[in-house]
């Protein structure tokens, strides 16, 4: 299944939900992951859609773990100053794209720059040229290479001057997206300037000034960053789309930019109070017999833990409510409330 965010909508192909449904999501992206200082560095320009902020709770999610954070500094991103001359590495598309659907047939290349190899897998249907090259760009994060709309064709080159200068090389690039004999053009340098900074933020355990987040592996890394908790309420919902409000500590977050638009395979979505929307309702036992006792079990296939400073686990609750009624008696539900810890 995929997801397409954004800014406040969300697409997927189940039914979006309820409006007043609060729901946690997970959206990865790819970020470039440095060393500095003791901490992990993350970069990306997506940065700007948590609005972030030095002492801001967040929720890291990276090989399947949630990490409750601070960000302990946020630097923005600059443009790039041009400098004088030189001309832009590129590699362009023979012909049109003859697909934009690759949810069914997978296609991964690599694309090669400046001694650094850049993985690019299309595995989702991205409905439009739009989609394609914000995919293709989200593989080449970290590089200064973008995928631009040349006439209707694919176009991968350095993103704004000042030019590094070389050749742009790739593995065997699929011919329903660069035709059957795209062109590499190598590129030259720029004199003076000074290239664009990528938005970066570093985190800490505990607090903005706590122990510093570091040890995440350096290069492009998939993972999730998001307010605390990932909240969000279901603003509206008209079929498989909804639009969606970020929550902080329960209420509406009137300042969130809202998402960068791109398409996952990999996200996650999970309902947590959609009193609105409930499971059910199902008969405990067969037709025509009676129980005086029923079970509930909770099943949590993704665990319920945090981790501390020190890397161990620690407490993280889940609460849950149960209804039930006698079958056919008119009467209101029992409600019980209970909280899951591990």
């Amino acid at each position: 299944m995929m997801m397409t965010i954004m800014t406040r909508t969300i697409t997927h192909c189940r039914p979006a939900g309820v409006a007043g449904a609060v729901v946690e999501l997970k959206a990865p992206a790819n970020y470039q992951i440095t060393t500095a200082a003791g901490y992990s560095v993350i970069a990306s320009p997506l940065l700007t859609e948590i609005a972030p902020v030095v002492g801001m709770p967040v929720t890291l999610g990276f090989n399947s773990v949630d990490y409750d954070l601070f960000i302990a500094s946020y630097t923005p991103g600059q443009a790039a100053v041009p400098g004088t001359g030189g001309s832009a590495a590129k590699v362009q598309a023979s012909a049109a794209p003859t697909t934009y659907d690759f949810s069914t047939s997978s296609s991964t290349f690599t694309i090669t720059w400046q001694g650094v190899t850049y993985p690019v897998s299309l595995v989702a249907n991205y409905v439009s040229m739009s989609g394609l090259l914000a995919a293709i760009t989200e593989g080449l994060t970290g590089s200064g290479l973008v995928a631009q709309d040349n006439g209707g064709t694919v176009l991968i080159t350095e993103s704004a001057s000042p030019f590094a200068g070389g050749a742009i090389t790739s593995s065997s690039l699929p011919a329903a997206v660069f035709g059957d004999a795209p062109v590499y053009t190598s590129g030259t340098a720029s004199t003076g300037g000074s290239p664009a900074v990528t938005a970066n933020v570093t985190l800490a355990y505990n607090s903005a000034t706590g122990t510093a987040f570091s040890g995440m592996p350096e290069g492009v890394q998939r993972l999730s960053l998001a307010h605390r908790g990932n909240e969000y309420r279901i603003v509206s919902a008209d079929g498989t789309t909804a639009t969606v409000a970020r929550l902080v500590n329960g209420a509406v977050d009137e300042s969130w930019p809202g998402f960068t638009a791109r398409t996952m395979i990999d996200y996650e979505a999970t309902g947590l109070n959609d009193t609105l929307s409930w499971l059910g309702p199902f008969l405990v036992c067969p037709e025509n017999e009676t129980v005086d006792m029923f079970e509930v079990n909770f099943s949590f296939p993704n665990g319920i833990c945090g981790f501390d400073s020190k890397g161990k686990k620690r407490i993280r609750h889940v609460e849950w409510e149960i209804q039930y009624r006698v079958y056919g008696s008119g009467s209101g539900w029992v409600s019980h409330q209970g909280r899951v810890c591990a």
